[in-house]
């Protein structure tokens, strides 16, 4: 797994710190889901899928309400088949499904339909209609400030450049545009959002959105994970290209991976949450939650010295 760590960048109180680029899916709660079964040996029945009906459905670890919640699928969402189990008591019939690329679980036949399809094989991933990320909102990659900037007053309902910090990155020199936002979830608190440009193209190439401490010191843990769970599950939603897709991530310093994808031009969405758990000597859990959208992951238009300049 690549993890891009060198440039993306996202503002507290007009400083900034450097954001690794790494992504996870949360399942619910404090608690992250964890692989149902192991894909090995698992075949999907091409023949078929299984259509959800309830508006949004569980996925079991095994066939039964008591067991694990291993994640969420919408209702309309036609997903790959493996087998059906036919439990011996109230609870009736479970289909096995993929409910994510190589993720198996079950979910209740009593919201859901096991429907055949004429069609060639179907897969995940060729089920979902291709993301497209082209920016955050009205504000698109490619955009100059005074565009971006518009864009902001239109999709915030704001007027003024009091409202909208700029500001220089002392070594990248890179140019942004900042603005606090309250509520861009149900019930999330203030967000920061960073629109950064170009170096040397002085376009928009990157969107960071942060939400959580120390944006806003108020909100709860619960809160943050959350907002985790409502954007997981919306890019979860799309097809993303194989390369550097990843789900289901927990990293060494104990953040979560909530989600990384790259949509057919190889931009990419990232989302992370930093301090999801408490630790030992601090009853407190300040989570902080970082949304990003990036043009050219890997290739970011930053100053750098060239080779033999000193």
């Amino acid at each position: 797994m690549n993890i891009y760590s060198n440039f993306f960048l996202t503002v507290f109180a007009r400083k900034f710190i450097l954001i690794p680029l790494l992504t996870v899916f949360l399942s619910g709660g404090l608690v992250f889901a964890q692989d149902s079964v192991s894909s090995t040996g698992l075949k999907i029945d091409p023949e078929y899928l299984v259509l959800i009906t309830l508006p949004i459905l569980n996925v079991r670890q095994q066939p039964n309400i008591s067991s694990p919640v291993v994640g969420r699928v919408t209702k309309g969402s036609q997903i790959p088949f493996v087998k059906t189990e036919n439990t011996a008591n109230a609870q009736g019939v479970w289909f096995q499904v993929e409910y994510a690329q190589g993720k198996f679980g079950w979910v209740s036949g009593n919201y859901s339909e096991k429907i055949r399809t004429t069609k060639k094989p179907v897969t995940l991933e060729t089920a979902k209609s291709w993301a497209n990320i082209d920016g955050f909102r009205s504000a698109k990659f490619g955009m100059r400030i005074q565009e971006v900037r518009k864009a902001i007053y239109q999709d915030f309902s704001v007027r003024g450049k009091r409202h909208v910090s700029i500001i220089k990155h002392p070594t990248q020199q890179t140019k942004s545009l900042a603005i606090t936002i309250k509520n861009l979830l149900p019930n999330s608190g203030d967000s920061r959002v960073v629109y950064v440009f170009g170096y040397r193209s002085k376009k928009l190439m990157h969107v960071n959105i942060v939400n959580g401490y120390p944006v806003d010191k108020n909100i709860t843990a619960q809160q943050v994970v959350n907002s985790g769970n409502i954007l997981g599950n919306h890019f979860f939603k799309k097809r993303y290209q194989k390369d550097g897709f990843v789900t289901h991530a927990k990293l060494n310093d104990g953040s979560v991976l909530i989600f990384r994808g790259k949509d057919q031009k190889g931009r990419m969405v990232l989302l992370r949450l930093s301090n999801p758990q408490p630790n030992k000597n601090n009853k407190d859990i300040k989570s902080t939650l970082n949304l990003s959208y990036i043009e050219k992951p890997g290739q970011p238009d930053a100053f750098q010295l060239k080779e033999g300049d000193f």
